[in-house]
């Protein structure tokens, strides 16, 4: 698949997403993608990167996994890098058509654990119920 291609496309909205996820007939069972763009060497992206691994994002409503873009990954392209370069790390949620994102709000290095979990639930919540 080809995970750059998340700003290639014009943006869905939020209610789109929440939508595609309805139609997909999957229910709670279909799992969401998070997406952190991050980059070797950056302590906030690798430590954001160690405290998301640790949780059971299965048990997101509704569940997530996990899939980490290095932006400075020759194969990542130079538009994204670009716009990536100095906001790293972001978390966003891909589109079920994997062809857009939605960044979600910067997460704070100190939320860790069953914080982390619930502030991950609520701004996944929020974002497939925004208009």
């Amino acid at each position: 698949m080809a995970w750059w291609l998340v700003n290639s496309a014009a943006p869905l909205s939020l209610p789109s997403i929440y939508a595609l996820w309805l139609r997909s007939g999957a229910g709670l069972m279909q799992a969401l993608t998070l997406i952190l763009y991050s980059r070797q060497g950056c302590c906030l992206c690798e430590g954001l990167e160690q405290r998301l691994r640790e949780l059971a994002l299965h048990q997101l409503q509704p569940p997530a996994t996990l899939h980490v873009i290095d932006i400075d990954d020759q194969a990542t392209p130079a538009n994204v890098r670009a716009h990536y370069d100095l906001q790293v790390p972001v978390l966003a949620l891909a589109a079920f058509d994997q062809n857009s994102s939605l960044e979600l709000q910067r997460v704070s290095p100190r939320l860790a654990g069953e914080g982390l979990f619930r502030w991950l639930q609520q701004a996944c919540t929020k974002a497939l119920e925004s208009d």
